[in-house]
């Protein structure tokens, strides 16, 4: 079906809005058509769509403009047609008219005499890094193969979402975007689905971006990765290394956390960086560079999160590496022993 829609809705739908659920109020539905008309008319509780298209394979119908969506679960209404060959086709678009749920492509084929509830659960399969928000207009429209007359209605129509986890200010999340960590050598790093992937190009190739040295690390505990697969990574010492270096830029002189060689590699693992390590010579507020190293060329991994995060979080608990714990490596693994007690990078006790 071809994106040749021309007419735009302009006007904000007036909707109620509750914790999961928002439903459109019928009389703010505007006219949306390309090569035809729509008539639209409020009768009680119901939108009459009554359309006339003059060419093949055009389209007519009505639209809501809608707020940011971008955690919809599902769209439900009700919808009476008068059993034309006409398929009516719903869709979700942004404002530069991409389409985010097409219903032609999800097999949506609406001819219903009598009322009859659809509920629409987006599939992810469909969607794209380009589509995934925020949504902007909801549509309902006739597209018929050959010119018509037709005519089909709604009534109560409601997005249902899932509302976004509140802000958590124990963690902040850095950016993945492909551009923030252009700093990287010996490797090609891009977006992916799920996160930033990274390809070693040469032995000891790494991702990494550049980081303010005013910024403040003094109230964080550790800088957290999440890998969510790797593949060939495995070297010498280590899986991968994530280091933080001041502008001294010196290997001998950085803060850092590694991942054992023992790590899965295609489950979620955690590659810490713990902010209370003691590192001769090594100055904090001069951190210039965070980086995610790999030594075997070929190696790729997938940072699928990043963030800063302060103490006793579920993600990773935090050990207190006070002057009289001890760290050293065991078979590529950074262990820390504290009281007789023997732990890895992420708190878990190594027995």
């Amino acid at each position: 079906m071809k994106k040749l829609f021309t007419f735009f809705v302009a006007a904000i739908a007036a909707m109620t809005l509750s914790a999961t659920e928002l439903t459109l109020d019928l009389n703010s539905a505007k006219e949306y058509a390309q090569s035809g008309f729509a008539d639209l008319a409020v009768d009680g509780d119901m939108l009459n769509v009554l359309w006339d298209v003059e060419e093949g394979w055009s389209v007519a119908g009505a639209a809501f403009e809608l707020d940011d969506l971008t955690d919809v679960s599902k769209i439900t209404f009700d919808y009476m047609g008068d059993n034309s060959t006409v398929d009516m086709l719903v869709w979700l678009e942004d404002a530069a008219g991409n389409k985010f749920w097409d219903s032609e492509v999800g097999g949506l084929s609406l001819k219903e005499v009598e009322w009859a509830s659809i509920a629409l659960v987006p599939n992810a399969a469909l969607w794209t890094a380009v589509s995934e928000g925020p949504w902007t207009k909801l549509v309902f429209v006739a597209n018929p193969a050959t010119p018509a007359l037709g005519q089909f209605a709604l009534r109560d129509v409601r997005i249902e979402y899932t509302a976004p986890e509140p802000a958590d200010p124990n963690r902040e999340y850095l950016s993945l975007d492909p551009a923030a960590w252009g700093w990287g050598y010996n490797s090609v790093s891009g977006a992916v689905e799920g996160g930033l992937q990274t390809t070693i190009t040469s032995d000891w190739g790494a991702v990494s971006m550049g980081w303010d040295p005013t910024r403040d690390l003094s109230e964080w505990d550790k800088i957290v990765f999440e890998i969510s697969h790797m593949d060939g990574c495995a070297g010498n010492w280590f899986k991968l290394k994530a280091y933080l270096r001041d502008e001294a830029d010196s290997e001998g002189k950085q803060m850092e956390g590694l991942l054992g060689l023992d790590a899965p590699d295609n489950e979620l693992n955690y590659l810490v960086i713990d902010l209370h390590q003691e590192v001769e010579g090594f100055d904090l507020t001069k951190a210039r560079v965070l980086a995610v190293q790999c030594e075997p060329t070929g190696g790729i991994f997938t940072i699928s999160s990043a963030y800063l995060l302060k103490e006793n979080q579920t993600a990773v608990e935090h050990i207190a590496v006070s002057e009289k714990a001890t760290k050293r490596i065991v078979n590529g693994m950074l262990l820390i022993e504290k009281n007789g007690v023997v732990y890895n990078v992420l708190g878990a006790v190594v027995k």
